[in-house]
């Protein structure tokens, strides 16, 4: 029997203008002959489906795109669901790069965590005369954030989305890994508890958190000191 590919929810964040809406409707609309939603009117959310294969593994991506952040009770729901977050800014907008600052305090801060998922996209590079933010300045703003870089420019074919595809594929990767550290962390606990146990006898002795191999290791030296006799 078939098992459903794994399932991951991702949201794009930017400023208007900054290009979301092109880099998602290419990405989902890649190798499908078609042009997707490029031409439709944008509603405040729309979230679009796209199987991608990573490494040798076919997954499900769900990806939202916010084309509209006014509405501040859907924008924090979109941050509680989703579990990566590609935070886009154009090359030719300094004030939509200065807002991913304020993307990622407010991920942090709603999730209430420390490290969350993410990879920050510049777009339009075919703009370069245009350009207003340097790719090391981008560079320097991921590694701050502990996460990966990409600049992207609109696509020439629709067949043609290999630097969106580096993005997603990044993104689900430290998904994964920050799930793995996090499986991790709770099993070295675990280990570190059952490595104990605790008991308590009533009166005056109170024996707690007396290690296992304390104990046989006192049952050991009672019954050698019985064979000496």
């Amino acid at each position: 029997m078939s098992t459903l590919p794994q399932q991951y929810n991702l949201v794009v964040f930017g400023s208007p203008g900054s290009g979301k809406s092109l880099f998602v409707d290419r990405f989902i609309a890649a190798n499908l002959g078609c042009e997707c939603q490029c031409d439709k009117k944008r509603t405040v959310d729309d979230s679009f489906r796209k199987h991608i294969v990573i490494g040798d593994e076919v997954v499900l991506l769900d990806i939202l795109d916010t084309t509209e952040c006014e509405y501040r009770a859907l924008y924090e729901e979109y941050i509680r669901r989703r579990e990566g977050f590609v935070l886009l800014y154009s090359i030719t907008s300094r004030e939509s790069f200065e807002a991913l600052s304020t993307f990622r305090q407010d991920i942090l801060r709603i999730k209430n965590e420390d490290f969350v998922p993410m990879v920050i996209v510049g777009t339009k590079r075919d703009l370069e005369s245009n350009r207003e933010v340097s790719p090391q300045e981008g560079r320097a703003l991921a590694d701050s954030f502990g996460c990966s870089f990409f600049e992207a420019a609109p696509i020439r074919s629709w067949g043609d989305n290999e630097e969106q595809k580096a993005a997603f594929d990044e993104l689900v990767r430290c998904i994964r890994r920050a799930s793995k550290n996090e499986e991790d962390a709770q099993r070295r606990a675990e280990g570190t508890r059952s490595d104990r146990w605790c008991t308590h006898i009533p009166g005056p002795f109170v024996f707690c958190c007396i290690k296992v191999w304390d104990i046989l290791r006192y049952g050991l030296c009672l019954k050698r000191s019985k064979g000496d006799r």
